[in-house]
């Protein structure tokens, strides 16, 4: 059976780590400082992020003081932040977010560039349950994507 596209993205970690490259910026997603400034949502607050991959908001979240969760599904990706983020590599945890579940619920959950990666309509409804089961009744969900807003793709 073909691996699911979302989980693919293991091996590209692999693969570009051992080239001794990445392709995550330094620079941190602008709106994510934008909407916790936006709503007061303040350090001691409980945030979790989906997706972190090679730690671009994490890092900046985690170096500003947030109390912050970060996940990948990539067991490689979260292997990278912990060596590259290594005074937060407590903070860094894989999960499958369409199968796993947390005991904690979140203030503020955050998705930068993951739900593109779920080209199935049931994995991304099984994206948006789990952020339903994770989320404070008055928590917030920042979930980002890429494109155009225009062209819809599906399988």
């Amino acid at each position: 059976m073909k691996e699911k596209y979302y989980k693919a993205y293991n091996e590209r970690y692999k693969t570009a780590h051992n080239l001794g490259v990445s392709w995550s910026s330094d620079i941190a997603t602008p709106i994510v400082v934008e909407i916790l400034n936006k709503y007061n949502i303040d350090k001691n607050k409980k945030l979790l992020e989906i997706g972190c991959g090679e730690g671009r908001d994490s890092r900046a979240l985690l170096e500003d003081g947030y109390d912050l969760f970060a996940t990948d599904i990539s067991t490689e990706a979260i292997s990278y932040c912990k060596n590259t983020i290594s005074k937060y590599k407590d903070s860094f945890s894989t999960l499958d977010c369409l199968g796993d579940n947390l005991e904690d619920r979140y203030d503020f959950i955050l998705a930068v560039a993951v739900i593109h990666m779920l080209v199935l309509d049931s994995d991304r409804n099984l994206f948006y349950q789990f952020i339903k089961r994770h989320l404070n009744d008055d928590g917030i969900a920042l979930i980002c994507t890429m494109g155009d807003g225009s062209t819809e793709m599906k399988s």
